[in-house]
């Protein structure tokens, strides 16, 4: 449906959500330079959701695809003027974000029978987790370290291991990706009821690895998407010298720091900071990874959860060199892709970071470089309908396809070890 037929007067002083179902490179970088006072993006222009806030400049030349991108009155003359074909995901977004804190304001959000039948605030997370420890045997909370505001990051451990491998699981790097949050503490909650109730499968699984899961690995920014900016993605780390507020938490890792797809203004949401690790949540990662080493754990795999194209990506992100054990690692992607579409019909596409777009400092290629099994991936979860705020109706149904898809990945990390490395030391601080 076209843009021009559904969009309201009350709309036009607000900003909307376009979808372009068939970009270009050249079409996409136009797109990110268009203003957007309305946006409250710190660098004045619209906010790209799709693809993840790339930093367009440096998108692949032979790039196409979907674009979905927010912007106000700028954007709209501006397809106008060019006749780009879209369609509308959201004709008045303030609007759609208000009744999302309406319900959540509402008293049945404070006390519901079924915890998630919508998100949650990082209080209820941490009360959540808690509350496992309490209900499930050997399951303990540890913490990673701290934000830049001095907020404990938080995680939850259990499963078992005589040689104590291990493998680590964490979502909300992005503050405003709230299903990845909602999908964490669903996997967890499934596998702890699954070793309550002596589900097989489940229980000699986690016989063989522990499990590290961390739901919140942004704490200040994500309760500043509840407070104050539902689109924020960044920390909250002030830059120094500018007015600017926030790094990229997925551009900031010892993976070729620095180079694509990795923006050097500190107004933009892909920042990498003002130099590796200089993020304290993701230098609070490192550091317990380090820490995981040095007690004798052998951590075999990892898994980064985003949001939102259906997508599941492996390493790397900034070449086009494969890792050493890309094909184990791609059929490994194939296996999972399927049990999601066994369970819920939906297509993940299976790829190399880098068949998405140039990118650089991700966290996904450095768990690769530091575990065992040189394995780590990054889901991009289901974004339909809605993009970023996807309905509480969407939860359960990606909770469960994504727990399918982490059964394959336990099994896969579990027995088959066909792919060992020594992991590099060389980011780690003792």
């Amino acid at each position: 449906m076209a843009l021009a037929a559904l969009v309201t007067a009350a709309a036009l002083s607000g900003t909307f959500v376009a979808r372009l179902p068939k970009a270009d490179a050249s079409m996409l970088r136009e797109i990110s330079k268009v203003e957007c006072k309305e946006c409250g993006t710190e660098h004045g222009r619209v906010d790209l959701w799709k693809p993840d806030s790339v930093d367009a400049e440096h998108i692949h030349d032979s790039w196409s695809g979907e674009v979905d991108v927010r912007g106000g009155p700028a954007l709209r003359t501006f397809l106008a003027n060019r006749s780009h074909a879209h369609d509308l995901m959201h004709e008045d977004f303030e609007a759609v974000v208000e009744a999302e804190r309406k319900r959540l304001r509402a008293p049945r959000a404070q006390d519901r029978d079924d915890w998630f039948d919508d998100y949650r605030t990082a209080d209820e997370i941490g009360a959540k987790m808690n509350e496992f420890v309490e209900k499930y045997a050997d399951v303990s909370l540890f913490t990673v370290g701290q934000s830049y505001l001095g907020e404990d990051i938080k995680g939850i451990r259990f499963g078992s291991s005589p040689e104590k491998h291990a493998v680590y699981i964490e979502c909300g790097l992005h503050a405003r990706e709230w299903i990845t949050h909602a999908v964490c503490m669903y996997v967890a909650e499934k596998l702890l009821e699954g070793l309550k109730n002596g589900d097989e499968v489940v229980t000699e699984l986690l016989s063989k690895t522990y499990v590290y899961m961390v739901p919140d690995v942004n704490p200040d920014g994500y309760r500043y998407t509840w407070e104050t900016d539902r689109m924020w993605r960044k920390n909250r780390q002030p830059n120094q010298g500018t007015s600017a507020v926030g790094t990229d938490l997925n551009r900031n890792w010892d993976a070729d720091w620095g180079k694509c797809g990795a923006s050097t203004n500190p107004s933009s949401n892909t920042y990498r900071g003002a130099h590796v690790w200089s993020a304290p949540e993701a230098a609070a990662v490192r550091d317990f990874v380090a820490k995981l080493k040095r007690d004798g754990y052998k951590l075999q795999a990892a898994h980064d959860i985003h949001s939102y194209g259906d997508l599941l990506l492996r390493p790397r992100g900034w070449t086009y060199d494969d890792t050493p054990n890309n094909n184990i690692e791609k059929a490994r992607g194939e296996k999972m892709c399927q049990a999601i579409s066994e369970i819920s019909g939906r297509t993940y596409v299976n790829q190399k970071s880098i068949d998405l777009y140039c990118c650089s400092g991700l966290c996904g290629d450095w768990f690769a470089q530091e575990t065992m099994q040189g394995s780590a991936f990054t889901f991009e979860l289901r974004g339909e309908p809605g993009g970023f705020v996807l309905p509480p109706d969407q939860i359960r149904p990606n909770g469960e396809e994504i727990y399918a898809a982490l059964i394959v990945w336990f099994k896969e990390v579990t027995y088959t070890m066909k792919f060992n490395t020594k992991p590099s030391d060389k980011n780690l601080r003792d």
